[in-house]
């Protein structure tokens, strides 16, 4: 009985030595991107997964879409697939469906990230008592939202712009708040 439970003992130490100097050769990086950069969400609960869970058809396309992201973390569930990584130095969101389609990216950032041509296009359409503060971008296959809060002294602004297929910006929803 000793000698089956060494023999077993040595054997697992052996596995376990060999499995390490196998991984010897990858970095950390690639480790951690191979193992632990998927989330499986199943009911209310998250488990460890595998770039291999994410399907194929998603990653050809993300990495289409997003040549310049170094680092990216999925979750898969029973409904989508997300992704959240840096996007030009802004969180990024972007989420698939189950068939693999393309939903949407979205962003939040501050007003000094905001494309020229909706900085301008805010400055030419708000009061100059108002400036932008934070905005969310939520970017479909072909029309891109922006969900402006600007601010004054006493007052908030939330425009909801839209740019569609052809580039062309317009407000298509507009709130006041008072500030407290």
């Amino acid at each position: 009985m000793k000698k089956i439970f060494f023999l077993l003992l040595s054997s697992l130490t052996c596995l376990f030595a060999f499995t390490l100097l196998g991984h010897s050769q990858t970095s950390k990086k690639e480790f951690a991107d191979n193992y632990y950069s998927v989330l499986i969400k199943k009911e209310k609960q998250f488990l460890g997964g595998h770039r291999n869970d994410v399907p194929t058809q998603i990653t050809r396309d993300f990495e289409n879409k997003f040549e310049n992201v170094d680092e990216v973390k999925w979750v898969v569930d029973d409904n989508e697939t997300t992704a959240y990584f840096v996007l030009d130095g802004v969180n990024a969101v972007t989420r698939y469906n189950n068939d693999g389609e393309y939903i949407s990216t979205s962003r939040t950032y501050t007003a000094d990230k905001l494309p020229k041509q909706v900085a301008r296009f805010l400055k030419s359409a708000v009061k100059p008592d108002f400036t932008p503060y934070l905005v969310t971008e939520l970017r479909g296959e072909t029309n891109t939202l922006y969900v402006a809060s600007l601010q004054n002294n006493s007052s908030w602004r939330i425009l909801t712009i839209l740019k569609d297929d052809d580039g062309v910006l317009s407000i298509i929803d507009e709130k006041f708040l008072k500030k407290a």
